[in-house]
């Protein structure tokens, strides 16, 4: 099973809308997919878990494929989906502020605490972020119609 951080173009170079994309492979079809948004700096972040069809979303700029998982997807779906919008008062590596990837490195970084996934989240946020770049100016291989590089 393979863990995809799917990121959505922002509208700025190098700005990303942040989710999580789960497939037995390639990122084909509609995915269970977990993100928090806000539709502005006034309104809460709330949780917009659901499917998402990556492929044929005209926002989605790539996908990262993290390391390997060898559980189901449910059971990662149902993992993952107990985390809400706030998860208290957590912090990540480098202060990210609250935000849709502060969110996700959370729930990453659970993920391998946890030894669901293993893999060293050190330097997680910035090697995202550049590998968004590389996606925005169309590195990676197509899969299933979605840019993908990997972790």
């Amino acid at each position: 099973m393979r863990t995809y951080v799917a990121l959505f173009d922002r509208r700025f170079q190098g700005s990303f809308h942040w989710a999580l994309s789960l497939s037995e492979g390639d990122p084909v079809g509609t995915l269970p997919t977990f993100h928090i948004t806000n539709f502005d700096i006034a309104d809460p972040w709330r949780t917009a878990h659901g499917p998402i069809d990556l492929a044929h979303d005209e926002r989605l700029v790539g996908c990262v494929a993290l390391p390997e998982i060898e559980d189901a997807v449910e059971d990662i779906a149902e993992f993952i989906g107990q985390y809400d919008s706030a998860q208290g008062d957590s912090v990540t590596e480098g202060n990210v502020p609250r935000s849709c990837s502060w969110w996700l490195i959370r729930t990453v970084q659970d993920m391998v605490q946890a030894g669901v996934l293993e893999m060293d989240t050190r330097g997680f946020y910035q090697r995202i972020l550049a590998r968004g770049v590389q996606l925005q100016s169309g590195q990676g291989v197509l899969r299933a119609g979605v840019r993908v590089l990997d972790y």
